[in-house]
C-alpha cells in the first residue's frame, strides 16, 4: 500500500476527517452516486488553499495540499463488502494558475509553502479513489469510500475537479462471524509466544472456512508477520481455532493480531483484531526525599527521586517534582529521559530555591514518574520552616473494661520551636473531644484506634494513635478453701452448742417428773 494512502487510512482510522454518511435502508446499497460541491480558493500568504464543503485535505509529505471526499456508508451485521467499483466520473472542471502549497511536517523541512522541490511533478493524487470497511462491535461494519476529487500538476499549475461519481458495491451476506478473539495475556517478554485463540461460529449451512492472522504494529497499517492459514472443514455452530506467533527477533512495542475468515472462494466473512503488547513496561521508584525538612527562607530543597527499570522493555517518560502549599501548586519540575534499559537506574535530582516561601507554611513535595500513558505511585515530603510538633499521650487504667472511665493524658506532646494551642481526640467509637486530658468510657466491647493530633502555634500538625482493647467486668472472685483453724473453731462451737442443748433438755425433764 502506497504511503498516501496508509496516510489517508490513518486519519480516517483516528477519525480526523468530516465523512458524509449515507443512510442505509433495510438492504444496503449496490450503488451510491455521489455529487460533489463546488471548491473554493482562499488565498494566504501567496499561496492558494482549495477547499470542498464536507471534504477534507490530503496531508502527504512533499506533495501538494489538495482537498479529497470521504464518505462513509454502514452495512448491517453481517453484510460484508468485496470490493468497490468506480463506474462513472463526470462533471469535469479545469483551472490553471493556481499556487498550491507542499506538505512540509519534518522539523528539518522548510516551512509549508516556501517550497516545492520535493514535489517530483505531474498530477497528484496518482489514484482515482480508495476504500476500506471498518468493522464495529456490534458486528455492523462501515464502508468508507476516499474520493479523490481534485487533481493538480504542480509542474503546469493545472486542475482538473470532478463533480459526479458513481460507484458499484459488491457485497455478500456472511453466516460466520468471530464470536472472540482474545490473547493468552495481554503483555509478553521479548522472544515469548503469544497464544491466539479464536472462537467463530456458523449459523448457516455446512461451510469450509479458511482462517488467517496479521500481526500489524499498532496505530499504523504496517504487517510485521503473518500468521499460517488454517482450514476448517464443513463449519456449522461454534468452532475455536488456536494460533500462535514467536515474537523473538521483534522490537518491543504494541501490537495487534487482526484475524480474518475467508470462504474458499475468496469472500472475507468476517474480521476482528486484538491488540497486546511486546516487552512489560514497570518503573518502580526505589527512594525519594525532600531535605532540608526544615528550612530557613531563601534555603534550597532538594529534591531527589531514583527509579529502576523493572520491566523488559526501554522507555522513556519524565520525572516529575511538585512542590504544593494547601493543595495549590507552587513550583514543578520536569526531567525527561529516554532509552531507559532494564535493569537500570536513574537518579533525578532538582532544587526548590524557597526565596518565596511563607514562614510558617507547610509544603508538600510530590515526586513520581510518567511514562508509557501510567505513572508511578506518588511519593510526598513535608517541608516547613516551621518544626513540627510531637504528639503522644498515655491513659489509665491500662485495662479497660465496659462503662470504665479511662483518663487520657496528652501533657508528654512537645513542640520543639514553639507551643502547642490544640489537643484534639478520636477515640475510635465514634467520639471527639479537646483538651490535654479527657476522660472516656466504653459501652462496646471491642479494639478501639484512639488518635491525638496536636496543633502548634504556627498551625503544624501532628498525630499519634494506638489500639486499645475494651473488655467485660470481670466476674467476683470465688471464695478460697477454709482454714483448718476455721473447721475446728466451727466444730467445737456446734459441740458445746448440743452440749448446752442436751442439758436443757435434761433438766426440763426432771422438773416435770418432780
Amino acid at each position: 500500500m502506497s504511503t498516501k494512502v496508509s496516510v489517508v487510512f490513518i486519519l480516517l482510522t483516528l477519525g480526523i476527517m468530516i465523512c458524509q454518511t449515507v443512510s442505509s435502508e433495510a438492504t444496503p446499497p449496490s450503488t451510491v452516486e455521489v455529487d460533489i460541491p463546488e471548491y473554493t480558493v482562499e488565498k494566504r500568504d501567496g499561496w492558494d488553499y482549495v477547499e470542498v464543503s464536507g471534504g477534507d485535505t490530503l496531508l502527504v509529505e512533499g506533495k501538494p495540499m489538495v482537498p479529497y471526499y470521504p464518505i462513509s456508508i454502514e452495512y448491517p451485521k453481517g453484510y460484508r463488502v468485496q470490493n468497490v467499483i468506480m463506474t462513472e466520473r463526470s462533471g469535469l472542471e479545469t483551472e490553471t494558475g493556481l499556487n498550491i502549497s507542499v506538505v512540509m511536517r519534518s522539523p528539518q523541512s522548510s516551512p509549508v509553502g516556501e517550497s516545492s522541490s520535493t514535489n517530483s511533478g505531474g498530477w497528484y493524487p496518482e489514484a482515482d479513489y480508495e476504500w476500506r470497511t471498518w468493522m464495529k462491535s456490534d458486528c455492523s461494519s462501515d464502508l468508507i469510500i476516499s474520493i479523490y476529487i481534485f487533481y493538480y500538476n504542480a509542474n503546469t499549475t493545472e486542475v482538473k475537479f470532478y463533480r459526479h461519481y458513481k460507484f458499484d458495491i459488491i457485497y455478500i451476506f456472511s453466516t460466520v462471524s468471530i464470536i472472540d478473539l482474545s490473547t493468552d495475556k495481554e503483555t509478553y517478554d521479548p522472544g515469548e509466544e503469544v497464544a491466539v485463540d479464536v472462537l467463530l461460529e456458523n449459523s448457516g449451512a455446512p461451510k469450509d472456512i479458511v482462517t488467517s492472522g496479521l500481526i500489524k504494529q499498532y496505530g499504523s497499517d504496517g504487517i510485521v508477520d503473518g500468521l499460517p492459514l488454517r482450514t476448517l472443514h464443513n463449519v456449522v455452530g461454534e468452532t475455536s481455532v488456536s494460533m500462535a506467533w514467536n515474537s523473538q527477533g521483534f522490537p518491543t512495542g504494541d501490537y495487534i493480531v487482526e484475524v480474518t475468515l475467508n470462504d474458499t472462494s475468496g469472500n472475507w466473512l468476517d474480521r476482528r483484531n486484538q491488540g497486546f503488547r511486546v516487552g512489560r513496561a514497570l518503573i518502580n521508584v526505589t527512594s525519594f526525599s525532600a531535605e532540608p525538612q526544615h528550612f530557613k527562607i531563601s534555603d534550597e530543597i532538594r529534591m531527589t527521586l531514583e527509579i529502576v527499570n523493572a520491566g523488559s522493555m526501554n522507555l522513556s517518560g519524565t520525572c516529575i517534582f511538585k512542590v504544593q502549599e494547601a493543595h495549590s501548586l507552587v513550583e514543578e519540575f520536569n526531567q525527561s529521559f529516554f532509552a531507559f534499559s532494564p535493569g537500570k537506574h536513574l537518579t533525578f535530582t532538582s532544587m526548590w530555591n524557597t526565596s518565596s516561601a511563607k514562614k510558617g507554611a507547610i509544603y508538600d513535595i510530590f515526586g513520581y514518574v510518567r511514562y508509557e500513558g501510567q505513572t508511578t505511585p506518588p511519593m510526598t515530603a513535608v517541608v516547613s520552616t516551621n518544626y513540627f510538633p510531637t504528639a503522644n499521650f498515655t491513659y489509665t487504667p491500662v485495662k479497660i473494661f465496659l462503662g470504665q472511665n479511662v483518663t487520657f493524658n496528652a501533657s508528654n506532646s512537645s513542640d520543639p520551636d514553639g507551643t502547642i494551642t490544640s489537643y484534639h481526640w478520636q477515640f475510635g467509637d465514634g467520639a471527639e473531644a479537646s483538651g490535654i486530658t479527657i476522660a472516656h468510657a466504653y459501652y462496646e466491647i471491642g479494639y478501639y484506634q484512639v488518635m491525638l493530633t496536636v496543633a502548634d502555634n504556627e498551625g503544624a500538625q501532628q498525630s499519634f494513635s494506638t489500639i486499645t482493647s475494651v473488655a467485660e467486668l470481670p466476674p467476683p472472685e470465688a471464695p478460697g478453701p477454709i482454714p483448718l483453724w476455721a473447721i475446728a473453731m466451727a466444730i467445737a462451737i456446734i459441740a458445746i452448742s448440743a452440749i448446752g442443748i442436751s442439758a436443757f433438755y435434761i433438766r426440763r425433764r426432771r422438773s416435770s417428773v418432780s
